[in-house]
């Protein structure tokens, strides 16, 4: 009514689908695990005018829709309920970005020698740590090792010895470097296991 427009890269559309999608799942979640706060319980709680403490809370998430070609925010979910809680999850929590970091280690090695083709031992290692007397040994999400096998098919599968070995290879710092180059600003320590997304990063970041 005062003349003035407001113009977002959000599309509606996408915003319900996402803000349903993961109310859904994380309802699903909460039944599933028997959680003992579910989202409809305090709910019904803050309409009834009790305080809910934070450990009694209920699951929450945060999701981030972005356009590939522009990096336009389609879609942003912070939280479950911004009335109950103000704090955006999708671009102030740090989490763990987990086998999503592995995309840095392989683009370093590809831009430092590396080919997709190459060949990389999926075999049980166990790395030094500085300092310290005891060794890093990661081991792979399905407990098996596949041996010898193609870059292109240790990232395809996501499996974890052969980015642990890239990452110690061409050393931390390296990895560091190139997710700083593509837009991470949390605090990453120079560890081996930021192969495995063991920093905490920012969802909008990542």
């Amino acid at each position: 009514r005062d003349g003035l427009t407001v113009e977002t890269t959000i599309d509606p559309a996408a915003q319900l689908l996402t803000e349903e999608e993961m109310e859904a799942y994380l309802s699903y979640l909460e039944e599933r695990m028997a959680y003992p706060n579910t989202y409809a319980s305090v709910t019904a709680r803050f309409e009834a005018g009790q305080q809910v403490p934070a450990r009694e809370q209920y699951l929450q998430g945060g999701v981030l829709l972005l356009d590939p070609q522009n990096g336009a925010i389609r879609a942003m979910v912070g939280g479950r309920d911004f009335t109950q809680s103000e704090y955006n999850r999708a671009v102030q929590a740090p989490r763990q970005p987990g086998s999503a970091f592995k995309l840095f280690v392989y683009l370093a090695a590809i831009e430092n020698g590396f080919a997709p083709s190459d060949m990389i031992l999926d075999t049980p290692v166990s790395i030094p740590l500085p300092g310290q007397n005891k060794s890093y040994r990661p081991r792979n999400h399905s407990g098996k090792f596949l041996g010898e096998i193609t870059l292109r098919e240790a990232l395809a599968q996501s499996i974890n010895i052969p980015a642990v070995k890239l990452t110690h290879r061409l050393g931390p710092a390296m990895i560091i470097d190139y997710a700083r180059r593509l837009g991470i600003e949390s605090p990453l320590p120079p560890v081996i296991s930021h192969a495995l997304g063991a920093g905490d990063v920012t969802l909008l970041e990542l």
